[in-house]
């Protein structure tokens, strides 16, 4: 087998993006190629750039990499989240978007939930919690009596969610 050595990868560097609760590896990879990539593999994210940018400064190119990363699996996690909530508690809210927020993870307002996609930083857990939360704020007021019995009964569910989802993943594993 003869190895093609102009499309191997001229310098390759190595940072950590933490991704639903975990810290993947980052390489940053520079080919010939004319698009940038994003390929997020089981424990690492490679990035392949063009080679026109190995000598420039490319952390805004790379920023950018990773925010679209976030918004592709945000788009996926917060939907089930978001399915999660709904037959919990009984309602959706009538507008559901995903957006980048200055200083918090979710906004909402009666008729709209906005969430973070940067969210997806931290473990399922957090954002399961983090949309509960924001359901419980669009019936209630923070604080209140109300939201907190609504909050308990989302968490108590999402306990039985996560125990019955690991319980399946573990007989999926063993047959």
């Amino acid at each position: 087998m003869v190895l093609d050595f102009k499309k191997m990868f001229i310098q390759k560097s190595y940072f950590s993006v933490s991704l639903l609760g975990k810290n993947l590896k980052l390489n940053i990879n520079y080919s010939k190629v004319n698009n940038v990539e994003v390929n997020l593999l089981e424990n690492d994210i490679n990035i392949v750039l063009p080679i026109k940018y190995k000598n420039s400064d490319n952390m805004n190119i790379i920023n950018l990499c990773i925010q679209k990363l976030y918004n592709d699996v945000a788009n996926y996690e917060l939907e089930y989240a978001m399915e999660f909530a709904r037959h919990t508690f009984g309602f959706a809210p009538e507008e559901f978007k995903i957006k980048r927020l200055e200083d918090s993870y979710y906004k909402y307002s009666t008729k709209t939930l906005t969430i973070n996609p940067d969210i997806v930083q931290f473990s399922e857990e957090v954002i399961y919690t983090t949309v509960i939360k924001a359901f419980c704020n669009i019936k209630h007021r923070y604080g209140s009596k109300l939201y907190l019995i609504a909050l308990e009964k989302g968490l108590k569910e999402y306990e039985k969610y996560k125990n019955n989802k690991s319980n399946q993943e573990l007989w999926i594993k063993v047959s």
